[in-house]
């Protein structure tokens, strides 16, 4: 297992500066979990745009329909153009616009075609099943066995891997209005209105969590309040945000088979979803049992209410088991669980939760639901504020002190020796190995729970960060080998060990903005931690400046003669003994990065 990681470990290295091909999007078929969403995201930036009239028509040998009336579908266009994508599949176009209706008997081309099972219904969406080219495909769909009212056949056509064009409607109607069959699981249609969330009763008469830890409730970035009724829940929840807030129940602290609620509020659309996360993804799913919806969209956040009932089933299955297969996933509020909280933008002119830019908020704790508390959490795992905790020790406190030491304070208490060594170059070596060690560590914790290569800003911050940990390794065993005192090459070891040594503590303040600006850093994280570093940055500067000055003027003071004072020493001899204002400046400088080092701290594990 060890010597599996380190070749892990080894390749990672050797992929710092290869190029990573991008994704040629999905060429066998859709993903199962899009059976509702019928989007193609294709890993883009959620600024999508329709690309234009849409091409292709969805032409229907009958525009009305009987119970299992078989009708054919051909979708083409008039001039011939070619896709290569297709999602299709139909709907009520009223009370449960999600249900499945009918079933897909036959398509062609079956060799480019193939049928999903969506929630587990037998051959009830059709979709590509490879990326060659198409002008036309025939379907054939038999109509539900009731009659369901109006139905709309809803489609997703690609063309290549930025031009399609997602829901397209065709309409057919029932054949008898008089006989409509109502379904069995209506859906609330969210209301555009909704109170402002009252937190004041926070760990009272409601439960809540607050994100970030400081925050008391509309001043958040992100919050819930929860409270029990006879047999169900009352969720309220907000976001600064402009697109969707998603809550997420979880038994663990990492993403992965979680029940979710998700909110999007685009315009004056607004929907309120069921959803279940199988990995680092979501999966849009049936929105049953959800009542008294509403949501609220505000110029710079989305809030919502939802009631939930204790035990919520969710209808689950794979769209490709054949023959179809459904299992229902219960959720009981009665278990304790942890409490995610994310949210992000809609990829203009739709209602589809985009992959979230910030990193979601977790509860720090498991969430009991039947009494009132008010809970906190952090947007970062343990093992990114481990890791950004001992760099931050490390190279903000510690690296500072290695070098000021080592330059300006050599006559530290230099009557004294320790293991045969002097006192300041003691005290300058343990300091510089502690960073090696806590340097190391961090980048195997972060190794671990990453394994891999960000992408984005965070690939440059990986980029820096291994440089500033080649950078102390060198350093470290070039103090391990230094030329003796009287080597005529010990001049340009202490320059270069003392230019590699800055060099590696300025790589560190850029590392540091990196880290505070990647991608999926929570903006107020973001913005706090950028000026906790440009400000100890500047405060570095004018210490380093400050040190050089005194160095300077004590040096000129003390070389002018060399006499005798009443002890007995000569000046030079005296000069080396640190004075009280030498100490008083060594202990306000450590103060100083101790201060910055924990307002630091604060931003990692506060937000």
């Amino acid at each position: 297992m060890a010597m599996a990681k380190l070749r892990d470990l080894f390749q990672f290295l050797c992929l710092l500066y290869c190029t990573v091909a991008p994704a040629a999007g999905y060429s066998q078929g859709p993903p199962v979990g899009t059976c509702l969403t019928v989007f193609p995201k294709h890993g883009q930036d959620l600024t999508w745009q329709s690309s234009g009239p849409c091409p292709f028509k969805i032409r229907l040998s009958s525009e009305t329909y009987s119970p299992l009336q078989n009708i054919t579908i051909t979708i083409d266009s008039d001039d011939g153009q070619e896709f290569r994508g297709i999602q299709i599949s139909a709907h009520r176009k009223s009370l449960n616009k999600e249900e499945f209706q009918g079933t897909f008997l036959s398509f062609t081309p079956e060799d480019k075609l193939q049928a999903y099972n969506c929630m587990g219904g037998p051959q009830n969406q059709i979709a590509h099943k490879n990326n060659n080219t198409v002008t036309q495909v025939v379907l054939v769909w038999q109509a539900p066995e009731i009659n369901a009212g109006d139905i709309v056949f809803k489609a997703t056509f690609v063309k290549d891997f930025v031009t399609f064009w997602a829901w397209e409607t065709k309409d057919i109607r029932t054949a008898d209005e008089s006989t409509v069959v109502p379904p069995t699981n209506p859906l609330e249609d969210p209301k555009l209105e909704m109170d402002d969330i009252d937190f004041s009763g926070c760990g009272s008469d409601r439960g809540c969590f607050l994100y970030p830890k400081i925050c008391s409730g509309a001043d958040c970035t992100a919050a819930i309040t929860y409270q029990k009724n006879d047999d169900s829940y009352t969720f309220e929840m907000m976001a600064k945000t402009s697109g969707f807030v998603s809550l997420g129940f979880s038994s663990d602290t990492k993403m992965g088979h979680d029940v979710t609620v998700t909110c999007t509020a685009r315009d004056n659309s607004v929907t309120v979803q069921n959803g279940y996360n199988p990995e680092f993804y979501n999966e849009r799913l049936f929105a049953y049992n959800l009542t008294d919806l509403r949501v609220k969209k505000t110029t710079d956040s989305v809030m919502c209410r939802f009631t939930r009932p204790r035990i919520l089933g969710l209808l689950m299955g794979n769209a490709l088991n054949d023959p179809s297969e459904a299992n229902i996933h219960n959720f009981d509020m009665e278990t304790q669980s942890y409490i995610m909280l994310a949210w992000g933008h809609l990829p203009s002119g739709t209602d589809i939760m985009g992959k979230h830019k910030e990193i979601p908020a977790m509860s720090d704790v498991m969430v009991n639901f039947q009494a009132y508390a008010t809970y906190t959490g952090s947007s970062m795992s343990k093992e990114y504020q481990a890791h950004g905790a001992l760099m931050i020790v490390a190279w903000m406190l510690f690296a500072g002190l290695a070098t000021v030491i080592a330059r300006h304070y050599k006559d530290l208490y230099e009557d004294s020796m320790f293991c045969g060594t002097k006192i300041w170059f003691q005290l300058h070596r343990a300091i510089a190995v502690s960073i090696l060690v806590m340097t190391v560590i961090s980048f195997i914790i972060i190794f671990v729970k990453v394994d891999k290569l960000s992408e984005g800003a965070g690939r440059n911050h990986a980029i820096v960060g291994i440089a500033v940990g080649v950078a102390v390794c060198l350093q470290i065993l070039g103090g391990l080998v230094r030329p003796g005192g009287d080597s005529s090459i010990r001049p340009f070891f202490n320059w270069g060990h003392r230019l590699l040594g800055q060099g590696a503590h300025i790589l560190s303040a850029v590392n540091f903005i990196l880290a505070f600006n990647m991608d999926y850093i929570p903006d107020t994280m973001k913005h706090y931690g950028t000026i906790v570093v440009a400000v100890w940055i500047a405060v570095q500067i004018v210490w380093e400046l400050v040190f050089e000055f005194w160095s300077c003027r004590k040096n000129k003071s003390s070389g002018s003669e060399n006499i005798t004072d009443p002890k007995g020493m000569s000046i030079q001899d005296t000069k080396r003994q640190p004075s009280k204002v030498n100490i008083f400046m060594l202990a306000l400088y450590i103060l100083t990065l101790v201060v910055f080092a924990v307002a630091a701290l604060c931003g990692i594990f506060i937000f």
